[in-house]
Protein backbone atom coordinates (compact mmCIF):
# COMPACT_ATOMS: atom_id res chain seq x y z
CA UNK A 1 0.00 0.00 0.00
CA UNK A 2 1.27 3.67 -0.77
CA UNK A 3 0.68 6.87 0.81
CA UNK A 4 0.44 9.98 -0.48
CA UNK A 5 2.96 12.39 0.45
CA UNK A 6 2.15 15.28 2.13
CA UNK A 7 4.35 18.26 3.56
CA UNK A 8 4.46 19.05 7.33
CA UNK A 9 3.55 22.86 8.28
CA UNK A 10 6.39 24.21 9.71
CA UNK A 11 5.76 25.29 13.53
CA UNK A 12 5.50 28.47 12.85
CA UNK A 13 2.81 27.77 9.91
CA UNK A 14 1.05 25.59 11.92
CA UNK A 15 -0.10 28.07 14.00
CA UNK A 16 -1.81 29.79 11.10
CA UNK A 17 -5.47 29.78 12.09
CA UNK A 18 -6.33 28.60 8.74
CA UNK A 19 -4.35 25.67 8.76
CA UNK A 20 -4.86 24.47 12.45
CA UNK A 21 -8.32 24.65 12.94
CA UNK A 22 -8.88 20.65 10.97
CA UNK A 23 -12.23 19.84 10.75
CA UNK A 24 -13.12 22.04 13.68
CA UNK A 25 -14.77 25.60 14.01
CA UNK A 26 -12.11 28.09 12.33
CA UNK A 27 -11.26 30.86 15.22
CA UNK A 28 -12.52 33.98 12.74
CA UNK A 29 -11.13 36.26 15.49
CA UNK A 30 -7.55 34.69 15.00
CA UNK A 31 -7.52 35.20 11.56
CA UNK A 32 -5.99 37.99 10.18
CA UNK A 33 -4.84 38.98 6.49
CA UNK A 34 -0.73 38.01 6.80
CA UNK A 35 -2.42 34.49 7.58
CA UNK A 36 -4.04 33.87 4.13
CA UNK A 37 -0.98 33.93 1.30
CA UNK A 38 0.95 31.21 3.32
CA UNK A 39 -2.21 29.20 4.41
CA UNK A 40 -3.49 28.87 0.66
CA UNK A 41 0.41 28.51 -0.52
CA UNK A 42 0.57 25.41 1.88
CA UNK A 43 -2.37 23.55 1.18
CA UNK A 44 -2.48 24.28 -2.51
CA UNK A 45 1.21 22.83 -2.40
CA UNK A 46 -0.30 19.44 -0.88
CA UNK A 47 -3.55 19.35 -2.67
CA UNK A 48 -1.18 19.61 -5.99
CA UNK A 49 0.87 16.52 -4.19
CA UNK A 50 -2.73 14.55 -3.60
CA UNK A 51 -3.44 15.05 -7.28
CA UNK A 52 0.08 14.12 -8.46
CA UNK A 53 0.08 10.74 -6.53
CA UNK A 54 -3.84 9.93 -7.46
CA UNK A 55 -2.66 9.99 -10.75
CA UNK A 56 0.53 7.93 -10.56
CA UNK A 57 -0.16 4.77 -12.49
CA UNK A 58 1.73 3.09 -9.45
CA UNK A 59 -0.90 4.28 -7.14
CA UNK A 60 -3.18 1.32 -6.55
CA UNK A 61 -6.56 1.94 -7.59
CA UNK A 62 -8.24 1.58 -3.34
CA UNK A 63 -10.06 3.98 -1.59
CA UNK A 64 -7.05 3.99 1.26
CA UNK A 65 -4.65 4.73 -1.69
CA UNK A 66 -6.07 6.94 -4.00
CA UNK A 67 -9.24 8.61 -2.74
CA UNK A 68 -8.86 9.24 1.44
CA UNK A 69 -5.84 11.31 0.70
CA UNK A 70 -6.73 13.31 -2.47
CA UNK A 71 -10.09 13.83 -0.10
CA UNK A 72 -8.04 15.05 2.86
CA UNK A 73 -6.32 17.16 1.12
CA UNK A 74 -8.54 18.94 -0.86
CA UNK A 75 -11.23 19.21 2.12
CA UNK A 76 -8.44 21.52 4.01
CA UNK A 77 -7.91 23.58 1.27
CA UNK A 78 -11.77 23.72 0.40
CA UNK A 79 -12.48 24.73 4.50
CA UNK A 80 -9.59 27.40 5.02
CA UNK A 81 -10.38 28.76 0.86
CA UNK A 82 -14.14 29.29 2.68
CA UNK A 83 -13.20 30.86 5.62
Amino acid sequence: MTHASYKTPSAELAKNPLISFGRGIAHYREIKPFHIKPAIEFLLENAQLAVDHAVDPSTPAHWNDLAEPLEDATEALGRSWGV
